[in-house]
């Protein structure tokens, strides 16, 4: 594995401060960084370990104020989505999944900001649930797609932090099992990394919750959308040098 580790620290400390104080953005930003550190194929396991502990530790944080309704409905169709997902997973070569994923980070970025218009019947989310389950084992962080419907479930700032991290939470953890168990993949072998970006996330999210909710709303986001405009762009140009087309 050729990691920088001064690089995914720095990102995962990023990404845990970014999920902590807007609830968005920081799956991705985590993920950019480890796929450009240590190519997609890798770094989609890896990713859905950590984001299990990144939406753990807001869930502490933030317990006292997850809907359970909205998370009793998202979760039912979690299973079925990662086992689809893990099947495309397993069928594509890692240069295609490269172009794939640097698209939909690049995406992210020119994604319309999510408004509360209309609120959305509750109905709906256990096809949300399971379409992001799908795409999570596909192009690895999938928030910033869902986010529309989290915005317009009428949530409060707390709420929806709380709430989208219980959701996030177990797509992730169930990425993590069907690797684990369909697509055997060992994360014994990186135990060391794990553990190390583990305690990275925490202090992550308590400086998020503690330090830097006073960041200036367009400077914050100028600085995610710069990073993941660059990490976005490096993976796609990997990709295509890997087919010779750059």
């Amino acid at each position: 594995m050729t990691v920088s580790l001064p690089l995914l620290i720095i990102g995962t400390f990023l990404s845990a401060v970014i999920s902590a104080v807007a609830g968005l953005g920081g799956g991705v930003l985590l993920f950019a960084i480890l796929s450009a550190s240590m190519g997609v194929k890798l770094a989609i396991p890896i990713h859905g370990a950590l984001q299990v502990i990144s939406n753990l530790s807001r869930i502490v944080v933030y317990r006292q104020h997850i809907d359970w309704p909205v998370v009793t409905r998202f979760v039912i169709l979690v299973i079925p989505g990662a086992w689809l997902g893990g099947r495309v997973f397993a069928s594509l070569n890692e240069q295609i999944l490269s172009l794939i994923i640097g698209v939909a980070i690049l995406g992210s970025v020119f994604l319309p900001p999510p408004k509360k218009k209309d609120k959305i019947d509750l109905k709906w989310f256990s096809l949300f649930g399971g379409i992001s389950s799908f795409l999570s084992m596909i192009v690895g962080a999938v928030g910033p797609l869902l986010a529309p419907a989290f915005y317009r479930a009428g949530l409060s700032k707390e709420r929806l932090v709380a709430t989208k991290a219980v959701c996030q939470g177990t797509v992730q953890l169930a990425k993590v099992i069907i690797f684990s168990t369909t697509l055997s993949f060992s994360y014994a072998e990186y135990w060391q990394i794990l553990l190390l970006l583990t305690g990275v996330i925490v202090l992550g999210t308590w400086a998020g919750k503690k330090v830097l909710g006073k960041m200036p709303d367009r400077h914050f986001d100028w600085f995610l959308k710069a990073v993941l405009l660059i990490a976005g762009g490096k993976i796609i140009w990997d990709a295509c040098a890997s087919f010779g087309w750059s």
